[in-house]
């Protein structure tokens, strides 16, 4: 959980596979597509489905209360670690869009009604990220991947988070 809680905060479910091909587009047009899916037909057509999480973190070192942070209040620990839950449909919204706008540098692309983005920036506590993320074209996640590298003071961390859906048909 506290893991996810990382990820939430990088602005990502999603999050987080390669971009796909598409036009690039801006924020507003994103937004503009976000919010023509039909959210009500979509919840018709499926049930729910499955969020595989794969961690894998390559690098934890540094001092104490580095790794404290890293570990204990955000959840990280050396190695990989695969999660597969349960999960209510994940929409992409406007608002979430508008959010990873602000995050730092962030593309956004469309191939037909599908969207997707590629974002870089900077964090105090994870250090340079990049994240990726892909949307159905009914707007349902598809998946993501981020990466963390951080290098600071003798403390070094990096990290890569792939996140994948499957939806199930009602």
């Amino acid at each position: 959980m506290k893991r996810f809680a990382a990820v939430a905060t990088l602005g990502l479910v999603g999050a987080l596979t390669l971009v796909s091909c598409g036009a690039k587009i801006t924020l507003e047009e994103a937004q503009e597509i976000a919010n023509g899916y039909d959210v009500n037909a979509t919840s018709e057509k499926y049930s729910g489905g499955t969020v595989k999480t794969v961690t894998n973190v390559s690098k934890l070192e540094g001092n104490n209360a580095f790794k404290l942070l890293m570990e204990d209040v955000l959840g990280f620990k050396k190695g990989k670690d695969v999660k597969e839950d349960e999960t209510r449909l994940v929409f992409v919204t406007s608002a979430e869009l508008a959010g990873v706008s602000t995050a730092g540098e962030v593309t956004f692309y469309k191939s037909g009604k599908a969207l997707s983005y590629k974002a870089s920036y900077e964090d105090k506590q994870l250090g340079k990220v990049k994240a990726t993320a892909q949307y159905t074209a009914e707007g349902l996640a598809k998946s993501s991947k981020t990466t963390m590298n951080y290098d600071s003071d003798g403390n070094k961390f990096a990290a890569t988070i792939t996140v994948t859906y499957t939806w199930k048909k009602a």
